[in-house]
């Protein structure tokens, strides 16, 4: 990417991976007994190296994805509480991703999303 002269990423990545655990309801830490540790630490190192990369980066951790309408609201943030049944629509997903590429703010930031 500094080859070719990219200097900003959002990446979206999810909310097992980088929120913190005893902020996770219940149901997230359940599925998270039952996912493969493997996939977890290639998601972990996912986030990691995409931190150490030099560029102007923002990860977006959004919760359970769904097809509802989308509200054109929704919470962010680094370590809140997120609901056991906590989700967020994709449309409104793909507007937060907009948001933060245009939002200097949310560079080295790395938010979990939820309604």
């Amino acid at each position: 990417m500094k080859t070719n002269g990219v200097r900003r990423i959002v990446q979206v990545t999810g909310a097992m991976i980088g929120h913190p655990r005893e902020k996770l309801g219940w149901m997230y830490r359940i599925i998270a007994a039952f996912v493969p540790e493997s996939q977890l630490d290639d998601r972990r190192a996912q986030e990691r190296i995409l931190r150490e990369s030099g560029l102007e980066t923002t990860i977006v951790r959004p919760t359970r994805l769904t097809d509802a309408p989308p509200r054109g609201r929704w919470r962010d943030g680094e370590d809140e509480v997120v609901g056991a049944w906590a989700s967020i629509a994709r449309e409104d997903v793909a507007e937060a991703l907009v948001r933060a590429l245009e939002d200097p703010r949310s560079i080295g930031r790395a938010w979990t999303l939820q309604y």
